[in-house]
């Protein structure tokens, strides 16, 4: 693996940590319905919490590659995932060409 890549990797894993961090605090977070005015504020919270739940796991699945050094690889193609890709989004488990 070239040392651009396992940088890449650094910078994904430290993304990843800080995503996991960040989505753990938000869905911990204490809802309560309030009245009127509030309550598209309230929903589109429930909308985001929902998102990042079912995100969580993705970014776990992750984490795991990296520690088991298979991180970035397509689970279709079998290829390097796109740099810019896993910069996006970098819980993604497949290429741009696998789509």
């Amino acid at each position: 693996m070239s040392e651009s890549r396992q940088q890449l990797i650094k910078v994904c894993e430290t993304k990843l940590k800080k995503l996991k961090k960040d989505y753990l605090d938000i869905i911990s977070e204490d809802y309560e319905f309030r009245r009127s005015d509030k309550f598209y504020r309230n929903q589109h919270s429930i909308f985001k919490k929902a998102r990042i739940r079912n995100t969580l796991p993705q970014i776990s699945k992750a984490l795991l590659k990296i520690k088991l050094g298979t991180y970035g690889v397509c689970e279709k193609t079998g290829e390097e995932i796109e740099s810019q890709r896993l910069l996006a989004v970098p819980w993604t488990n497949i290429s741009l060409k696998a789509l």
